[in-house]
């Protein structure tokens, strides 16, 4: 009986410090932690600006393949 409770209070004490780990969708920045749903506000002022931006143009092309229905 002793055994059974010592293995339970363990599970318990492991389950625990798992739910106080850091978030898995979630990522440091310098001392900050910077956790997914986070406004723009709130990551630039915990990492500051980027030092790189990456931007690029999309062009779309509409196709008519003569399907029209009346």
């Amino acid at each position: 009986m002793n055994t059974h409770r010592i293995c339970t209070l363990s599970l318990i004490a492991v389950l625990m410090v798992f739910g106080l780990t850091d978030p898995c969708f979630a990522f440091r920045c310098g001392t900050e932690l910077v956790d997914e749903g986070d406004t723009k506000y709130e990551v630039l002022h915990k990492c500051g600006e980027p030092s790189h931006i990456e931007s690029w143009e999309e062009e779309r092309i509409q196709r008519d393949f003569g399907l029209r229905r009346e």
